[in-house]
């Protein structure tokens, strides 16, 4: 009965570490959201997606008042033509093929700026994981190496009683120093790893998250290129490059205005006219097309179709480049698989040099040796894992879609 209840206790407590764990990342991953470097896109995007709904409005109106026949030589207003005090107002109509496709424009250009601050957020994600891995590495790696160098006092201690006894283990001591001196320095090097991994995580979410990282991502890809953030985005480019084209399109359009005044004659005993109004329309005609509109267009074509040879370009791009990490992850697999059946193999070989120092026909140096072996496999093999997360976050950062979600 009282084991019963233990078991269940550890399973209750280790799903309660492992939500915590999520619900942490989860804190975190949303405080990433409202980064600067993540904002100025969101900021952007509302820029745009207003600037779309101005561009269909119509120019504010131009009202005018003024007074004519006004001579400065006769102030008694003794000529015939009296002054006319005149009222009016100007509108004017762009074309509205024109001001459509400089809206549609603006909002592929807002939902531009939407994906990219999307990708952004997405792009520190496997970031902060990335350095979490490497946080996790450097504290396994730093008591590893501390072990490594309690190993290797004990190894002195021994070859100097092998020493002190007429035994010729002098160059032993030599190949100690000089690999207790690699040690050294790598727990120096891990130390300002430490540093700088810290500021890192600092710029990034402000502080140093006491979080355990999540085990290791699985490779989240379809095979389809319409699935990367980064083809997405130059999706977008490319549409950008046919609404200039449209807008380019648009402008051989006619534009219209109308123009409406009111006058008022002053001292009308002078004169027989009375207050009119006059209206007039006007229209704009490309007269001047082929040296103005048709270079412009040719020009706008010419853009287009170099937009399209960059998305080509940047498909490919990308096409290569997953197939690279894909593969640079496998690799990187395949290593830890290696490393781990080697360990296993030496841990094999330390429980018989163990079986052989206690029966007797091993020395304690032998012991230590081979216990500092295995340690260095240990450290190759976390050094591995955090390549490995570190890859499989930068892969699957370039997905549309949650990154949290592919952890196992």
């Amino acid at each position: 009965m009282h084991t019963k209840f233990f078991l269940v206790s550890v399973m209750l407590t280790s799903f309660n570490l492992c939500h915590s764990a999520a619900s942490d990342m989860e804190t975190y991953i949303e405080k990433l959201r409202n980064h600067p470097e993540v904002q100025q896109f969101f900021e952007d995007h509302i820029q745009l997606n207003e600037l779309s709904v101005a561009d269909l409005a119509l120019p504010d109106p131009q009202f005018y008042f003024g007074i004519d026949n006004m001579f400065f030589d006769d102030p008694e207003y003794n000529r015939l033509l009296s002054p006319t005090k005149s009222l009016g107002f100007i509108q004017k109509f762009p074309a509205k093929s024109l001001r459509r496709a400089e809206s549609s424009k603006k909002k592929i250009l807002s939902k531009h700026q939407e994906l990219c601050g999307n990708y952004m957020h997405k792009r520190l994600e496997a970031r902060l994981i990335s350095h979490l891995a490497t946080l996790e590495k450097i504290r396994i790696l730093e008591d590893l190496a501390k072990k490594q160098l309690a190993y290797y006092e004990l190894m002195e201690a021994e070859l100097k009683g092998q020493f002190e006894s007429g035994l010729p283990v002098y160059p032993l001591f030599f190949e100690l120093d000089v690999d207790r001196t690699q040690i050294e320095q790598h727990l120096k090097q891990l130390e300002f790893e430490m540093f700088s991994t810290h500021e890192e995580l600092k710029w990034l979410v402000g502080e140093v998250p006491q979080i355990e990282l999540l085990t290791n991502q699985d490779l989240n890809w379809n095979q389809k290129i319409s699935s990367l953030y980064p083809i997405k985005i130059a999706t977008e480019s490319l549409n950008a490059a046919a609404g200039d084209l449209a807008i380019v399109e648009a402008t051989s359009n006619p534009n219209f205005s109308v123009q409406a005044t009111y006058k008022r004659r002053e001292f009308e005993q002078k004169s027989s006219d009375y207050d009119s109004f006059n209206i007039r329309a006007s229209i704009s005609l490309p007269v001047w097309y082929k040296s103005n509109q048709a270079p412009r267009l040719r020009a706008a074509r010419a853009d287009n179709r170099k937009a399209k040879f960059i998305y080509e370009r940047v498909c490919q791009d990308w096409i290569k480049k997953m197939s690279v990490l894909q593969a640079e992850y496998e690799n990187v697999t395949e290593d830890i698989r290696f490393l781990q059946k080697k360990k296993l193999s030496r841990k094999q070989f330390v429980e018989a040099v163990n079986r052989g120092y206690e029966a007797g026909v091993a020395s304690l140096a032998s012991v230590l040796i081979a216990q500092i072996d295995e340690l260095s496999l240990q450290s190759q093999i976390q050094s591995k894992r955090s390549v490995q997360i570190s890859l499989s976050a930068e892969f699957n950062s370039h997905h549309v879609g949650e990154l949290a979600d592919a952890f196992n």
